[in-house]
């Protein structure tokens, strides 16, 4: 493990190995500003004919089929405090997890009964197992089973499958952030975490009051920021879509209101005049162009 990079936007450490027949590459991004510890990995398994590796059906035993033997595939392992329970993001909730192998989405945090710990963001949904008495939490990063009945050559009868391989590259992001693991925060910061926005405007907007250092919108309220729920380009214009999912009205700026933005309906026509803010009513959705040259 070494050093890289190390400027004014973050310090990037670098790791490079072998498991089996895979090389890797793992980078490990400290944020000045960024309340994260981002880790990006990045696998190399050849442009052969491919890589098989992980549980096959022959592993499967009674009451564990080998599709949910996670700790046999290729992970990546983190020691958190041991906990009887995991929360998880769902299907429009937080779920708490206290089975050995189950699946994630957006979010893994331990639950030590302190409401504040480490808590691992990822992007999506992914597999993991959790040993609760050694606090040992694995993601799954990649597994390929000689044999997979919803991938084989016709996708109907179960068989060998030159689709279920891996080969060339494969890259992997994930993330480490230690604060509330309350439902709301976790929620809140996996969501900034998957985001496409990063550092440009938070080292300018860091030292100013309510604003998320970790995103480019601000609100009225530091207890409630609201959702980027999708930013997409259209003829040439760019737009972003917001969701105010607190209990209050809200008022959000871009970028501390240098952005100036212009509301449309879901068809993307205009409706009024450009702005420099936002006030968006409880619960509501609402799209917006945003203004800027490119």
């Amino acid at each position: 493990l070494y050093k890289i990079s190390a400027g004014p936007v973050a310090d990037i450490y670098l790791l490079q190995g072998r498991v089996g027949s895979v090389n890797f590459q793992e980078e490990i991004i400290f944020y000045r500003v960024l309340p994260w510890i981002e880790i990006s990995v990045t696998l190399d398994c050849g442009e052969s004919e491919g890589l098989y590796f992980g549980p096959g059906k022959e592993d499967s035993i009674p009451g564990l089929a080998y599709y949910m033997q996670n700790e046999k595939k290729l992970n990546l392992n983190f020691n958190f405090v041991p906990a009887a329970e995991v929360l998880t993001g769902g299907a429009f909730l937080v779920e708490r997890r206290r089975a050995v192998n189950f699946n994630a989405c957006e979010f893994a945090a331990p639950d030590n009964g302190t409401g504040q710990g480490w808590s691992l963001l990822r992007p999506g949904s992914f597999g993991c197992r959790w040993e609760a008495k050694q606090g040992l939490l694995q993601t799954v990063l990649a597994w390929a089973p000689g044999e997979w009945l919803y991938a084989s050559d016709d996708s109907i009868r179960s068989g060998g499958s030159r689709y279920t391989s891996l080969r060339g590259r494969y890259t992997y992001r994930c993330a480490l952030h230690y604060g509330s693991i309350s439902a709301e925060e976790l929620i809140k910061t996996a969501t900034s975490f998957a985001e496409p926005f990063l550092i440009g405007t938070a080292i300018q907007e860091q030292k100013k009051k309510n604003c998320a250092v970790n995103n480019f919108l601000s609100s009225s309220s530091s207890s409630h920021q609201p959702f980027i729920t999708a930013l997409f380009r259209k003829e040439g214009r760019i737009y972003l879509r917001l969701c105010n999912y607190s209990t209050e009205n809200k008022e959000f700026l871009l970028s501390g209101g240098s952005l100036p933005i212009r509301p449309v309906s879901m068809e993307l026509k205009e409706e009024g005049e450009p702005r420099a803010g936002l006030t968006l009513a409880s619960g509501r959705i609402q799209t917006v162009q945003i203004l800027a040259k490119e």
